[in-house]
């Protein structure tokens, strides 16, 4: 799913594409064939459910580039550790071996509950108690 996305979709800035500064969307599924981070994002969780990987599993995590960009990633926690999906790169890695500034991360399952992380520490949740697992 990682390289098939990757693949398919062109990197395309949300201004070139939408004239927008931030607009995700699912560019294979409506049709377009260009997209930035969040689109690749949203393109390879959507395959991934499709192929049978629960939700639940998967989540958005907003990093920063080795170069210094802000960035979006999907991450896929598995029974081996959690593994980072990116279109920068072929290479599907933990997530504590990808070279990213790890900032916040969608509470797997969830659309709207963020946790801070705080890059190599174990993740802690914003506003509540609960902690998620590490690899």
């Amino acid at each position: 799913v990682n390289d098939k996305v990757n693949r398919a979709i062109a990197r395309k800035t949300d201004i070139a594409n939408y004239g927008q500064i931030d607009f995700w969307t699912l560019p294979l599924a409506e049709g377009q064939a260009a997209g930035d981070c969040e689109d690749y994002v949203l393109e390879k969780k959507r395959a991934l459910i499709k192929a049978g990987l629960p939700a639940s599993a998967l989540s958005i995590a907003v990093v920063t580039t080795s170069w210094g960009e802000a960035h979006a990633v999907l991450v896929v926690e598995t029974d081996k550790g959690d593994y980072v999906l990116d279109n920068t790169t072929p290479w599907i890695l933990p997530w504590r071996k990808a070279n990213l500034t790890w900032h916040e991360r969608q509470v797997a399952g969830s659309a709207f509950r963020w946790a801070n992380v705080a890059s190599p520490r174990p993740y802690q949740i914003a506003k509540t108690s609960l902690s998620l697992s590490q690899p």
